[in-house]
Formats: structure tokens, sequence, C-alpha cells
């Protein structure tokens, strides 16, 4: 068995169909608040990486897939750096109240699709469009992860993937220091909608915490090393001519695939290198 496919697939909280919606957007809501100052600074990395990405593709649309609470888009937007880039936002469960408030605060910038978007299938994105994926892939089952960049190579030619965590022990270790953001989330995003939710999965009940260390941890273990993503690039078909960059810091990870078909250069409005 493949080196890429053979871990377990353990379960996150986030992912359970069951889960109340109120607590699973909590959990959503920790994660953008840990993931962002004070705490740490992995949206600004994110954002960064997202914008020279853009520069080097010629791209003129960022689509953040898998969007959660949008916290990649709502950062562009408001970033002088992506001026003149058209920003989608989309989900397979989308949040159309915080989407549509964020259109609404930069009409003409930022795009809701309103149906629910499965990134695992293949969609005909317009020419130039880069594709991000952020905090998201480790959710799809590594025996399965293929399947899904091979979708995603027929989606478009470029395409961003970056997480926030590895698959080390300090990682790991890290995640644990996650519960000051978890229990603190209702204070920092008191302006924000959703309080009354954060105040009861936080504090009254106070669940959401400890379900989102637990998810930490899961996605460490998730996570795919530098050396399973060249693995698995090599094993795209060779029609996809997929080239992928992996470059990582202490604790994030940055995929950077770049498809063509073979024998269509421009088939996705790109400069060709």
């Amino acid at each position: 068995m493949s080196s890429f496919g053979s871990r377990w697939h353990l379960f996150e909280f986030m992912d359970l169909p069951w889960l109340p919606a109120s607590l699973r957007q909590v959990l959503r809501d920790i994660l953008e608040c840990g993931n962002g100052r004070p705490f740490r600074g992995y949206y600004d990395w994110a954002v960064h990486c997202i914008v020279c990405q853009a520069a080097l593709a010629q791209a003129e649309r960022v689509v953040e897939l898998g969007a959660g609470t949008a916290p990649l888009t709502r950062r562009l937007a408001a970033d002088p750096r992506a001026t003149g880039l058209k920003l989608v936002i989309c989900d397979l469960s989308p949040d159309l109240a915080l989407y549509d408030a964020l259109a609404r605060q930069y009409p003409g910038k930022v795009e809701v699709l309103r149906e629910p978007v499965d990134f695992s299938q293949p969609r005909d994105w317009p020419p130039g469009t880069l594709l991000v994926l952020s905090a998201t892939l480790h959710h799809v089952p590594a025996a399965q992860r293929v399947a899904v960049l091979k979708a995603l190579a027929r989606s478009g030619r470029a395409v961003l993937v970056l997480e926030p965590l590895r698959r080390t022990l300090l990682s790991a270790w890290f995640v644990w220091l996650s519960l000051a953001p978890a229990l603190l989330a209702p204070l920092v995003q008191w302006q924000r909608p959703g309080r009354w939710r954060r105040l009861v999965w936080c504090w009254l009940v106070p669940v959401a915490p400890l379900l989102f260390v637990w998810d930490g941890l899961v996605s460490c273990w998730r996570q795919w090393t530098a050396g399973e993503w060249h693995e698995a690039i090599a094993s795209l078909p060779a029609g996809h001519a997929c080239a992928g960059q992996v470059s990582e810091t202490l604790f994030c990870q940055k995929v950077v695939l770049t498809c063509r078909r073979v024998g269509a250069d421009d088939q996705f409005g790109f400069r060709t290198p």
C-alpha cells in the first residue's frame, strides 16, 4: 500500500454530520480566532502566499474552496495587495448570511456561490482562476486525496494548498496551546455575529475547547509529509502534467500545483512558464 494512504483516518468532530450546527460553527470560529492575531500569524502568512501566487500565475480570480467562515477572503478583500482580484467564496455547506454580508461590504469584489460546492468533483472555473484550499484538504481521507487532486487538476491550472499544522510532535504539542484561543474566542470575537453560541459552547457548556483540541491533534495526524506529497503528485496521470512545489515552515505547509492538459497550454488562461 502506498505510504500516503496507509494511515487510519481518525474522525474530527468538525466532520460529524450529527454535530449540532451551532457547535460546528463555534469550532470554525475558534479555528479562525486561533489562526489569527493576537494568537498566531497563520492568516497573514496565508494571504501573503495567495497574493504572491496570484501575481506569479497572473490570476484574475481567487476562489476560497471549503471557505468555512471565509477568513482568507475577508482579509484579502481588505488588503491593498489584492486590488484587482475577484474573490469568490464557496463551501459544501455555505454560511450564506456571513458570505452575503461580506459581499455587501465589498460590492463588486467579493462573489458568493450560493449553491454547495464540492471541491472533490471537477468544476470548470473561468480562465485565470487560482484555487485555494486552507486547512481543508486534510479532511479528505488520505486514500482518496489523489482522486481529489485529479479533480482539482481538471478544474484549473493553479492550485494552492495551505495547512496550519504539520505531522510533527512539535505541531501536536502546539495544538494544546489552542485551549487559550478556544476559551477566549467569545471575548476576542465579541463584535462578530454568533456571540451567544460562542458563550454557550465555550463557557456555559464548555465542550468546544476540548473538541477543538481533539480535532487539532487529529489534523496533525492526517497531514502528509513533503515526501508523501511528492509521491502523490507523481502518481497523477501524465495527461495532467502537474508540477508540485512543497515548502514548510515550523508549523505550516504550502503546496503549489501547476497543472495543464498536455497539448493545451493555454486552456486555463494563465501564462505558460
